[in-house]
């Protein structure tokens, strides 16, 4: 079964992929994959339910960055706040040079997982194309800082 040139599995794989690279919710009980599916659910529900998506004219592939951002955007979530992993120089802030630290890392993590082949949900996408959803990703993303 295909839906939008996506393999049933693929897209599966890339899902359970996704909640593995959020961590336990002992360690980060709000920033957990039950809650990333609550913001794909509560975009949902503004894009289709209450007509944005139609307002705004927002493409297939628009869309599909979008819905990908919402799962993504707290992936591995250590379930402590930029401020506080700049003060005490944590490795994270020093790769992300201090700037939306954990936005960065989230996406960057997302971006290493749809490296595999077997949950790359973009494979099929023309280049142009994986090049404009991924800027989607990136900038929704990183306005969640």
């Amino acid at each position: 079964m295909r839906a939008n040139n996506v393999e049933e599995h693929i897209f599966i794989n890339f899902l359970d992929g996704v909640a593995l690279c959020y961590n336990d919710p002992t360690i980060a009980p709000y920033h957990s994959i039950t809650h990333a599916a609550d913001v794909c659910q509560g975009l949902h529900v503004l894009l289709h339910e209450g007509g944005l998506a139609q307002l705004l004219q927002v493409s297939k592939l628009e869309h599909l960055g979008a819905y990908v951002a919402a799962l993504v955007h707290d992936v591995d979530h250590p379930g402590l706040g930029n401020g506080f992993l700049v003060n005490t120089k944590d490795e994270l802030a020093l790769l992300y040079n201090d700037q939306s630290v954990l936005e960065n890392h989230s996406v960057a993590q997302a971006f290493i997982l749809l490296k595999d082949v077997h949950l790359n949900i973009f494979g099929h996408l023309p280049p142009k194309d994986y090049k404009k959803v991924r800027e989607i990703i990136i900038k929704m993303v990183l306005a969640t800082d």
